[in-house]
């Protein structure tokens, strides 16, 4: 092996040419000037220092977090690019619709499209602002398509209830029954032929309630639990509504939007006074029993014309507590709230079951006779 030595700058070894030493020359690696030795020394490379270990914590530390930012850049960008093609999906489909008269759809669609847009850096300000206007546009249009059919189905139904109204003795409910669909479907509309359209029904109803419309006021008097107990909850006003039809009268229909119309043009007026009170022991046991008095009113244009009272008490031994059950209340020394409350339905319904006895002197509905509103 040729003789070598190490270069005093770097330690890379450098092999002696022959016949060359005590000459000069430059180092292979550093371009240091050396002079060529006549004797060798060992080899030996220069040892770098390595970093102290904070240092390389350092280093650690800030490689990671280069690593994580340039992954979350790329995922960032992957998903911006796939909500992207979503929107442009989205606005597709929405020219489809349009295209084809689904403008429904197409709106909808719309709002997807604002909602998805609305996330910072996916779309231009101008494109959100151009896809409002278009959805803005969209839904004018369809909302007017909307209330002309709207209204055409509405004026079909006026020239069907031109037909429908009743004589003296015809049943008025398929006419109410479609001046109620005809006022529901007006109610949000308020363009003139909505509000022609709403004007014709109310005097078609008002013809009818002026003549034969009767208004039940909510039972007043004395009450144990609440007031609505005995006349919704036991089903009073359903019993005294089904004898007032019997007899020829329009009651109020429950959530009817002619209800206004009763109050106001209503000739006939049916009031209650309900007393309720606790009575006598039950079997000599410390529940109470209960009685239930009712006086009914019929008023027209505000005269009374007839009235009439009615009576329901707890039945001993009661019916709707079972046989088992009866005996033991009979010997108890404590109260029972929810045995005293099957007494007062017990007697709530003795008193409805009362009042077809109790209402069959009551008049019925004269037709053409003359009456006038009043209060």
């Amino acid at each position: 092996m040729p003789d070598s030595f190490a270069c005093p700058e770097c330690g890379v070894p450098i092999i002696l040419p022959p016949y060359a030493r005590g000459q000069r020359m430059n180092c292979p690696q550093c371009q240091t000037v050396v002079e060529l030795p006549y004797l060798t020394r060992l080899v030996k490379p220069r040892k770098r220092r390595p970093l102290p270990g904070w240092a390389a914590v350092v280093v650690t530390g800030c490689l990671s977090v280069l690593l994580a930012y340039i992954t979350f850049q790329m995922v960032r960008s992957r998903v911006k690019g796939e909500r992207q093609n979503t929107l442009k999906q989205i606005l597709l489909l929405v020219e489809e619709d349009e295209r084809t008269g689904r403008t429904d759809a197409a709106v909808r669609r719309l709002d997807a499209a604002l909602q998805l847009a609305a996330e910072p850096g996916l779309t231009s300000p101008g494109h959100v602002e151009e896809l409002q206007a278009k959805r803005t546009r969209l839904a004018t249009e369809q909302a007017e398509r909307s209330e002309k059919q709207v209204l055409e189905r509405v004026e079909a139904d006026l020239v069907v209830a031109g037909t429908l109204v009743p004589g003296a003795q015809a049943d008025p409910a398929p006419l109410l029954d479609l001046c109620e669909r005809v006022l529901r479907a007006v109610q949000p509309l308020h363009t003139p032929r909505a509000l022609a359209a709403r004007q014709k029904v109310e005097n078609l109803a008002g013809r009818i309630i002026e003549q034969r419309g009767i208004v039940v006021e909510p039972p007043r008097g004395v009450f144990v639990y609440e007031p609505d107990t005995v006349y919704r909850q036991a089903g009073l006003d359903k019993a005294l509504n089904f004898i007032l039809v019997g007899r020829g009268y329009l009651p109020v229909r429950e959530n009817s939007p002619l209800t206004p119309l009763w109050n106001q043009s209503a000739p006939f007026k049916m009031a209650i006074e309900l007393n309720e009170t606790r009575a006598a022991k039950y079997m000599s046991s410390v529940l109470d029993t209960f009685v239930l008095s009712a006086e009914l009113q019929f008023m027209r244009t505000g005269a009374v014309e007839w009235k009439n009272k009615l009576q329901g008490r707890t039945r001993q031994p009661c019916p709707m507590i079972p046989a088992r059950l009866a005996g033991v209340l009979a010997i108890r020394t404590t109260r029972d709230l929810e045995s005293e409350r099957l007494f007062f339905n017990d007697a709530a319904s003795e008193l409805i079951g009362q009042l077809s006895k109790s209402m069959a002197s009551f008049p019925a509905y004269v037709p053409n006779q003359p009456v006038s509103p009043g209060r």
